[in-house]
C-alpha cells in the first residue's frame, strides 16, 4: 500500500505513515513497486511487508517522449489548436507585411471628435469670464488692511 492509504486505514497522518517506514525500510518493509497518485505525478512508493530487495525503478521517459505526448494531447484540444493557428496567422501577415496593426493612437484617430458645432474663438473666453472675478483684487485688499469681515470664524 502507499503511505497514504496506509494512514487512511489506520487513521493517523501520511507523514507518520512515511516516517515509521523510513525507519523500518530494509529490515521490516521494502518497496514492493511503485504508484502514481495523479495522472502528471511522480511515482510513489507502495510498500510491502518483510525484508527484501526494493522493486526496481520504473523506466524514466526521455524529453522527447514527454514533449511527443504532449504535443499528441494537445492535438486534440480544439481551443489550444485554434490559439496555434491564430498565432501562426500573426507570424506569417508580419512576416510577409501584410499585417496593419492598429494601435491606440490609431484608435483614438478613427473615433470622430465629439465637439461643438462652432469651435470657440479668443473672444469668446473673454465673455465667457464672470464679471465678479474683476473685482476681486479689491475684496483681498480689503481683507488684508485689517476691516472686519462678513463672515465669522470657528
Amino acid at each position: 500500500m502507499t503511505s497514504r492509504e496506509l494512514a487512511e486505514a489506520l487513521k493517523v497522518t501520511p507523514h507518520a505513515v512515511q516516517e515509521c517506514m523510513r525507519d523500518r525500510h530494509g529490515t521490516d518493509v521494502h518497496v514492493g513497486g511503485y504508484a502514481r497518485v495523479a495522472a502528471h505525478s511522480t511515482r510513489v512508493n507502495r510498500w510491502k511487508l518483510g525484508a527484501g530487495p526494493d522493486a526496481p525503478l520504473p523506466h524514466r521517459k526521455t524529453k522527447n517522449e514527454v514533449n511527443r505526448e504532449y504535443s499528441r494531447r494537445m492535438r486534440k484540444d480544439p481551443e489550444y489548436c485554434a490559439r496555434q493557428n491564430q498565432l501562426a496567422r500573426l507570424r506569417y501577415a508580419e512576416k510577409t507585411g501584410k499585417l496593419i496593426r492598429s494601435d491606440s493612437a490609431f484608435q483614438w484617430m478613427q473615433h470622430a471628435p465629439q465637439h461643438d458645432p462652432q469651435p470657440l474663438q479668443a473672444e469668446d473666453w473673454r465673455d465667457a469670464m464672470p464679471r465678479s472675478a474683476a473685482f476681486f483684487p479689491r475684496a483681498g485688499l480689503g481683507l488684508l488692511s485689517g476691516t472686519t469681515p462678513n463672515h465669522t470664524t470657528p
